[in-house]
């Protein structure tokens, strides 16, 4: 599990660590410009020339720092200087000294440069970038030349990701620190390019005590998955209903309860139309069928009372037989409840009342979102990280906001930003696997939130895995619910770790 932080959280550990704990500020902008000048030195040779662009804040110091470096080890190294010396912060001015006396030229044109060190912005960027920045910016993208950017992208806001008018392109990103919200979600990922995360000096014992509001897991989060008792049996992995598929939609049902089992359920009970049910016996033999025509309230209250865990909504159509479903386990179930794809679109407020603060997962994607929060008279923007907190925060309940970049929100959490995955995933039925695989991990006694952010991140290591035996395009979701095989083997080699989420609660 790694901490990302937003631009004002990185801002406090600065200060944290300046004015509190003491490290002076020359001591972490020396750290800083020297990984810059690392990962640098690592990809181009001095036979390169290198071009800093600087502005007059403390990122435009870090990248002085840079040029200095480069100029000892024997680099062709120019500066660019962008704005007023006479408003330069204290730390900048002193670059600016040593620089000119080292006499490192000063450009105003990028003509010869095979490298752009771009120092413009760091994460204090919060408003739009216009005039004569806006059009360096430009001229950085036209370059042609690869770029490395000095801890963000100038341009990007680092809480976001948004491109605050416009932004630099980066072929590489020198973080510091901790990983930035900005750069891990679209479009700032896509402008970041490859990230490196750089330690440079933040005291641990001077920020640990600091909130972050995001994280990210790691392969070794692996060791969270759910380990299997020797002396147990089917019961001891729960007994999960699968309200899923319509006539003649058989599929979404199948890909789900086989996820589910692929993913450790102890017994799946496939609930759908009875035009469905030869079908899916011959699919998926290991499933329990319960079958209806219409709605049954009697079959429907058993279906409630004996399972220990419910998933909803994958095919099941918006007729009003559907609709009738959906209201009803909304209203009287109380075990842990995944709702996912048609379950999702037939929400309105009553339900949503009805499921307020109970153990539930949505699984939305950005379209779904968009129109239950229509529905419901909630905010909803091209923040996914905004948009799913504040709906869990409202509603009470854990919000999986699937897109390239899945973010999984639940009140009193830092937001999980998922980074496993690929375009293979890009394909009609993995959401259904993926709510089959969280499911699966709910039977097992996972926390709410735990395994909505573990189902969220295996099924995109999945999606890898079955990326790497044919090209991306030719991924089926059933070969996705395969592949998850493969990563509960790679978990077995992983230290156990507590799957109930410790630091974050075990709601």
């Amino acid at each position: 599990m790694k901490r990302v932080g937003s631009a004002q959280e990185m801002k406090a550990v600065d200060r944290q660590c300046i004015e509190v704990a003491g490290v002076p500020s020359f001591a972490l902008m020396e750290r800083a410009g020297y990984a810059v000048f690392e990962t640098l030195t690592s990809r181009y040779d001095a036979g390169h020339s290198v071009c800093v662009v600087s502005a007059m804040g403390n990122n435009g110091a870090d990248g002085l720092v840079v040029a200095r470096y480069l100029k000892s080890a024997g680099y062709d190294v120019r500066v660019y200087l962008m704005g007023d010396e006479e408003r330069a912060t204290e730390e900048m001015k002193a670059q600016l000294r040593v620089i000119r006396y080292m006499q490192i030229p000063e450009i105003t044109t990028f003509e010869a440069c095979d490298v752009i060190v771009d120092a413009l912005f760091g994460i204090g960027l919060c408003k739009p970038v216009r005039g004569a920045y806006a059009s360096l910016i430009d001229d950085i993208n036209a370059s042609g030349v690869p770029v490395v950017a000095v801890d963000i992208p100038s341009g990007i806001d680092g809480s976001s990701g948004a491109v605050l008018g416009t932004a630099v392109r980066a072929t590489d990103t020198v973080t510091f620190g901790y990983n930035k919200i900005g750069l891990l979600l679209y479009p700032g990922a896509a402008y970041a390019g490859r990230v490196r995360v750089a330690d440079i000096g933040f005291l641990k014992g001077a920020i640990d005590a600091l909130p972050f509001s995001a994280f990210t897991y790691t392969m070794e989060d692996l060791g969270r998955l759910p380990r299997r008792l020797k002396n147990s049996h089917k019961g001891t992995y729960g007994r999960l209903a699968v309200i899923a598929g319509s006539v003649p939609q058989a599929g979404a049902a199948y890909l789900a309860g086989f996820a589910a089992l692929k993913s450790g359920a102890g017994l799946v009970r496939l609930v759908t139309p009875s035009g469905n049910r030869t079908i899916l016996q011959s699919l998926l033999p290991e499933a329990v069928m319960s079958t209806y025509e219409r709605f049954d309230e009697d079959l429907f209250a058993g279906i409630v009372e004996k399972a220990t865990h419910i998933l909803m909504g994958p095919g099941l159509s918006q007729n009003d037989v559907a609709r009738t479903i959906v209201d009803y386990v909304c209203r009287h179930a109380v075990q842990p409840l995944v709702i996912d794809a048609d379950g999702i679109n037939l929400l309105e407020t009553d339900q949503m009342e009805a499921l307020r603060d109970k153990p539930v997962i949505l699984t939305p994607h950005p379209l779904e979102m968009q129109r239950l929060c229509a529905r419901l008279n909630q905010p909803c923007s091209s923040n996914h990280f905004e948009t799913a907190r504040d709906f869990a925060d409202r509603f009470g309940v854990t919000v999986i906001l699937k897109d390239a970049r899945t973010v999984v929100a639940a009140p009193h959490h830092p937001v999980y930003i998922n980074t496993s995955g690929s375009d293979a995933l890009a394909k009609g039925g993995t959401g259904d696997v993926l709510a089959g695989t969280i499911a699966g991990l709910l039977t097992q006694k996972m926390s709410i939130f735990g395994a909505a952010c573990l189902g969220v991140y295996i099924h995109g290591l999945a999606g890898e895995v079955a990326a790497e035996k044919a090209s991306s395009c030719s991924v089926m979701a059933s070969e996705v619910a395969t592949a998850l095989e493969i990563i509960y083997q790679r978990a077995e080699d992983m230290p156990p770790m507590s799957s109930t989420h410790g630091m974050y609660g075990n709601r």
